[in-house]
């Protein structure tokens, strides 16, 4: 993988559209910007509380949000070239369609306070807008596993492999972190909630980043799939001796040349088997075979000439 990564960089096209999955991978993870609190300590805090009004570095944290978003729409339609068409490519680019959404939207609608706070939500105004802020972020995660998981099956017979283990690497850090987040959070334990939600917000960013990848090394101008065996049914696969591709295998009727050489001559009409008389030889095939009246073949042997008699 490295030497093709290695090879895609050299595309400026292909470069741009790497740079733009690891920006996206960054955005997402903007909480890496907000490590500490005033202080000095290692802030655990859920993220969507750091983005809270009144917060340090709220503003910028939404800004990474809708950034993240915006850049994810621009790895779509690079995705969409690169993978096989199909029922599943159309999920997974229309559920990372509703993942670039969703996280916009939780960043341009940030909770009204940080979690806990005394209060908080006030009014229905605040409750309202808790309410989109959590179902923005809940349908955003969702469709971006559900986005990996349709690679995965777009991807299950042609790969490349790497992409196919990258997706079910975040599928199962998913599960792992969602399951360990509810425990965490039945056992009230802060701490250990805010670090199962950044290990879920790492491994996202990772495959944002993975997504760009594979995007600028099989989008336009590439084969679907990508890689080795990424041939489909019925396509032409490259031949062990580096020769030209071997298709499928089409049969090619046989032909039968006459004994003096010439135009090759295929049989029609019936065979021996058959009682129907056969047809006439094709012009233009010399010393071949001609029916007889009994219907049985037989060679012709071309005449001697003829003498001519003297006239008087």
């Amino acid at each position: 993988m490295g030497e093709g990564v290695t090879d895609t960089l050299r595309s400026p096209r292909a470069a741009g559209v790497v740079l733009v999955g690891i920006l996206a991978g960054i955005a997402y993870s903007g909480f890496l910007f907000d490590l500490f609190d005033q202080s000095g300590a290692l802030d655990l805090t859920v993220v969507s509380s750091l983005e809270a009004p009144g917060q340090p570095r709220a503003p910028l944290l939404r800004t990474l949000d809708v950034a993240c978003g915006v850049l994810t729409l621009v790895l779509v339609p690079h995705l969409a070239a690169a993978l096989p068409r199909g029922a599943w490519r159309s999920v997974a680019v229309w559920s990372l369609v509703v993942f670039a959404v969703g996280g916009a939207l939780s960043g341009l609608v940030p909770l009204p306070c940080p979690e806990g706070t005394p209060g908080c939500p006030a009014g229905a105004g605040e409750e309202a807008q808790v309410a989109v802020h959590d179902a923005a972020s809940i349908v955003s995660t969702v469709a971006l596993y559900l986005s990996a998981g349709a690679v995965i099956m777009a991807l299950r017979r042609t790969g490349p492999r790497w992409m196919v283990v990258a997706a079910l690497a975040i599928g199962g850090v998913g599960v792992a972190t969602g399951i360990a987040y509810a425990i965490a959070d039945l056992m009230e334990a802060d701490d250990a909630v805010g670090v199962t939600q950044r290990l879920q917000i790492l491994g996202v960013s990772a495959w944002l980043v993975c997504v760009g990848v594979y995007a600028a090394r099989h989008g336009a101008g590439h084969p679907p799939g990508g890689g080795r065996g990424s041939a489909g049914r019925g396509e032409p696969r490259p031949s062990r001796g580096g020769g030209p591709a071997s298709g499928p295998r089409v049969r090619v009727a046989s032909a039968s040349r006459s004994i003096r050489g010439g135009t090759p001559c295929r049989r029609t009409g019936a065979s021996r088997r058959t009682s129907a008389r056969p047809r006439r030889r094709p012009p233009g095939c010399r010393g071949a075979r001609r029916p007889s009246g009994s219907g049985a073949w037989r060679r012709s042997r071309p005449s001697a000439p003829r003498a001519r008699t003297p006239t008087r």
